[in-house]
């Protein structure tokens, strides 16, 4: 059997070179039987399309590093696998995941999975508030919300007063309060909100905490402001189901 000619392949250091990967993962996938190479020679079809799949999907260890900003360091553990929790939270919001073992090249035990380049700018748009609250208080969180409102002058006048009002109640700054400052923000100006932002506003809310908060809110921005909307309130359950309607009443 004649050796493979030159034009044909590469060699494992030429390879490594032009894919720029370390030596030391291109050798170990050889050894796991990955990458085939026969008298120091890899097939030059075999390189091309290692970097057809380069050119095509991103590991997800490689797309935090390019969000190292603030207090998200991607080389921290415990950060990368809060950013994963974040994803799973949301169904890694559906975008497709590739597993390490369906491509011809992954770093051996290093890569969790793999996510098409052509994603990243939704997933960039999804992943914002976590990076940009990362590290932060609830306290902190919501004051950047706050902050960062625009076309929003009634709300904002509203929702300062509304949380000076209940500030004596004890530690106000909790998740459920930054979902629901979140949430008074994504609605129309408090004079422009009408009953069904209303049912939008408590049905995108997570917890009951987060309803309270909401409806106490329309309740107090309506006795300051000249509003559309009608009263609100949430009747009293015991028990609620996810799968069930939320039970408010539009007085």
């Amino acid at each position: 059997m004649g050796k493979r000619k030159p034009s044909e392949s590469m060699t494992i250091n030429a390879a490594a070179r032009f894919l720029g990967i370390h030596l030391t993962d291109m050798q170990a996938c050889i050894n796991a039987g990955r990458i085939i190479s026969t008298d120091g020679y890899i097939s030059r079809l075999l390189v091309e399309s290692i970097r057809e799949q380069q050119g095509k999907y991103i590991s997800l260890r490689d797309y935090l590093k390019g969000h190292d900003a603030g207090l998200f360091d991607s080389r921290l553990v415990r950060n990368r696998e809060k950013y994963i929790d974040f994803l799973e939270e949301h169904d890694y919001f559906g975008i497709q995941t590739i597993d390490p073992e369906a491509l011809i090249f992954t770093a051996p035990g290093k890569e969790s999975c793999f996510i098409a380049k052509e994603d990243i700018a939704f997933l960039d748009y999804k992943s914002y508030e976590f990076f940009v609250d990362f590290g932060l208080s609830e306290q902190e969180k919501t004051n950047r919300i706050i902050s960062g409102a625009s076309g929003h002058g009634h709300t904002k006048e509203c929702l300062l007063g509304y949380l000076n009002l209940i500030h004596d109640e004890g530690n106000i700054y909790t998740p459920s309060l930054t979902d629901f400052a979140r949430i008074v923000f994504e609605l129309p100006d408090i004079v422009f909100i009408t009953d069904e932002d209303i049912l939008n506003g408590i049905e995108a809310a997570g917890t009951r905490k987060t309803r309270e908060l909401l409806t106490g809110f329309f309740t107090y921005a309506a006795s300051r402001k000249n509003v559309s909307y009608h009263g609100v309130e949430l009747k009293k359950s015991r028990k609620h189901s996810p799968r069930q309607p939320i039970p408010i009443q539009i007085l």
